[in-house]
C-alpha cells in the first residue's frame, strides 16, 4: 500500500486483503527507500549547508495476518537513518497496527494507528514516494498514519470510494493524548467500463481538527479547517498526470480570537513510462500562507524532476533533482531560502 507498482489498487480498500488472501494467511515484507543526495541549502543568499551521505529514509518491516474472511490485521514499523541529522541519527517508530473488520465491500471497520484517508491514496497514485512526499504530508497538513477508528468502503461495483476517520491528530510520530479529536475523510469517483471518463479520477478530502494540539485548558485553540481536490487520469497505466488544489485556514491564529493564517496551494505531477524499464517523473507545487492580522504573506515554491530506471520488481532507482524556495520565509519580509538535493535515489522491496 505504501507504493505498490499498480497505482489500480489504490483505489481498491481491500488492498490489505489482497496481501494476505488465498492459502498464505501471515506475510511478511519490507521496503525500503535508501538515497545518495547531494543537499544545499542558502538562506538570505548565504550558503549554510552542504552535505553528502547515504540516507535510509524509510526502512518499513511489514507484517500482514488474515484470521478469517471478516478479521484481519497489520503490523508495520518504521526505521529512519540520517547522518546528516543533528543529534540521534536513527529513529524508530510504530507506524500501522490496525485491525480491520470487512463486513462487506461497501463497510470495512478499521481501528488502532492505521492509515488516514488521503496521503498513502495519493502515494499509491504517485509512485515516487521514494523521491518526495504529497503535498498535504510533506507541509505537515496531514498525517499518513494516526491512532483512532474509521470506516472505508467502495459502492456502485468500485465507481464511488470513501474513507473517514476520527484520530486523535497528532500522528504516529507524535502519540500523546490531545483531548481533541480530528476528523478526516475522503470521497472518490472513477469512470469505468465504456465510459469516455474511463481512467479519470477525482477526489476530494475534508480535513477538520487541532494537528494533535492538547486543547484542555485553551480558551481559543488554533483549529484547521482543509480542503483538498484532486483530479488524475491514466491510459493503460503508460502515464499518469493529476493536479491538485487545496485550502487551509487556520483559526484563532497564536490564540487570538479573531480572524487566522490562510493557505492556499495548487500542485501538479505526472509520471511516464518510456519502455518497462524506463520512466520519468515531475511535481510541482506553490504554497501561499497569508496572515489576515500582519497582512504578511509568504510563498514557497517546489519542483521535482527524475529519472527512472527499474532493474526488477524489487528495485527501482532514479536520478532526481529536488528544489524548494521560500519568499517571505516565516512571514517575515525579505527572507528568503533555497533548497537543492539532487543524487540517487532507490525503492527496495522484498
Amino acid at each position: 500500500m505504501l507504493a505498490h507498482p499498480h497505482g489500480a489498487l489504490a483505489l481498491d480498500p481491500n488492498t490489505d486483503a489482497k496481501r494476505t488472501s488465498g492459502e498464505d494467511a501471515l506475510r511478511i515484507d519490507s521496503l525500503i527507500f535508501l538515497n545518495l543526495a547531494n543537499q544545499q541549502q542558502s538562506i538570505n543568499g548565504h550558503r549554510t549547508h552542504n552535505m553528502t551521505a547515504p540516507v535510509m529514509d524509510r526502512g518499513y518491516l511489514n507484517i500482514y495476518r488474515r484470521f478469517n474472511d471478516m478479521w484481519r490485521m497489520r503490523l508495520t514499523t518504521n526505521i529512519e537513518a540520517d547522518p546528516n541529522r543533528p543529534g540521534q541519527k536513527v529513529h524508530a517508530y510504530l507506524k500501522y497496527a490496525y485491525l480491520v473488520g470487512s463486513f462487506s465491500p461497501a463497510m470495512q471497520l478499521i481501528a488502532g494507528l492505521m492509515h488516514t484517508p488521503w496521503i498513502h491514496y495519493e502515494q499509491d497514485l504517485d509512485r515516487h514516494r521514494f523521491i518526495t512526499k504529497c503535498f498535504i504530508n510533506s507541509n505537515e497538513f496531514d498525517h499518513s498514519s494516526d491512532a483512532g477508528v474509521g470506516f472505508r468502503g467502495k459502492l456502485m461495483e468500485g465507481r464511488i470510494g470513501y474513507s473517514v476517520t476520527e484520530t486523535v491528530g497528532g500522528g504516529y510520530m507524535d502519540l500523546k493524548r490531545t483531548r481533541g479529536l480530528d476528523f478526516d475523510s475522503r470521497i472518490g469517483f472513477y469512470p469505468s467500463g465504456t465510459s469516455p471518463a474511463n481512467g479519470w479520477t477525482f477526489d476530494l478530502q475534508y480535513r477538520n481538527g487541532f494537528l494533535g494540539k492538547d486543547v484542555a485548558g485553551m480558551v481559543n485553540p488554533s483549529r484547521y479547517q482543509l480542503v483538498q481536490a484532486m483530479t488524475t487520469y491514466t491510459h493503460n497505466d503508460v502515464f499518469r498526470i493529476a493536479v491538485g488544489y487545496v485550502t487551509q485556514h487556520q483559526s484563532h491564529y497564536q490564540d487570538r480570537a479573531n480572524n487566522g493564517l490562510n493557505t492556499l496551494a495548487f500542485y501538479a505531477w505526472a509520471w511516464d513510462r518510456f519502455t518497462s524499464r524506463f520512466g520519468a517523473y515531475c511535481r510541482y507545487e506553490f504554497r501561499q500562507q497569508h496572515d489576515a492580522i500582519t497582512q504578511a504573506t509568504e510563498k514557497k515554491f517546489h519542483s521535482v524532476l527524475a529519472l527512472d530506471y527499474r532493474t526488477s520488481a524489487h528495485l527501482t532507482l532514479a536520478l532526481a533533482w529536488d528544489h524548494t524556495a521560500y519568499d517571505n520565509m516565516g512571514l517575515a519580509a525579505d527572507s528568503t531560502q533555497q533548497n537543492n538535493r539532487y543524487g540517487l535515489y532507490s525503492r527496495i522491496r522484498f
